[in-house]
């Protein structure tokens, strides 16, 4: 059915198709990482454009409901068919960000540096910090930055702070580079 539904889309000229798996992290049924990958992979088979999957760690309540730990996906991970990963960091500290080096030989990554889990907002300097700790493991060019999920669940004056400071932080990496 999702397969269906991201087919039409590319008919309809999308080319850029990020599917958002809430379950690879944490299974349902007795079913493995492997079998997430699977499920996955096939729900992407035969679709044109850009394929970027986001792996979540928790709902937009900002309720986490598995274990948070990136490196116990790896091995699974690198066996997604797609071109980009969209992967959670700043509510997690920027845990796992050492695990971009073998991930980005692979893919393009979207690493987030927005914690929309937080009501804290970051500042310029802080999203910068996380934009290099990502660039210390994967080429720029690779790299593409993001908030860890969407801003549903936060105040519009807060999304839109948080927003600022993604683009100062990237603006101030950039001037850098």
């Amino acid at each position: 059915m999702v397969h269906e539904e991201l087919d039409g889309l590319t008919k309809a000229g999308a080319d850029y198709i990020q599917l958002d798996e809430p379950w690879l992290a944490h299974p349902p049924h007795g079913l493995t990482l492997h079998d997430g990958v699977d499920a996955i992979n096939r729900t992407l088979s035969g679709l044109s454009g850009r394929l970027a999957v986001h792996v979540c760690f928790g709902n937009n309540a900002g309720r986490p409901f598995a274990d948070r730990r990136l490196d116990r996906l790896l091995d699974a991970l690198i066996n997604l068919r797609c071109h980009s990963l969209a992967l959670e960091f700043a509510n997690r500290e920027m845990a796992g960000v050492d695990l971009l080096a073998p991930l980005s030989e692979r893919f393009d990554i979207a690493a987030g540096v927005i914690d929309v889990k937080n009501f804290y907002i970051e500042s310029g300097e802080d999203v910068a910090r996380r934009i290099r700790l990502c660039l210390a493991h994967m080429p720029a060019e690779k790299l593409t930055v993001t908030a860890d999920c969407g801003f549903s669940a936060l105040p519009r004056y807060l999304a839109r702070a948080k927003l600022q400071a993604m683009v100062a932080g990237a603006r101030i990496v950039r001037d850098e580079l």
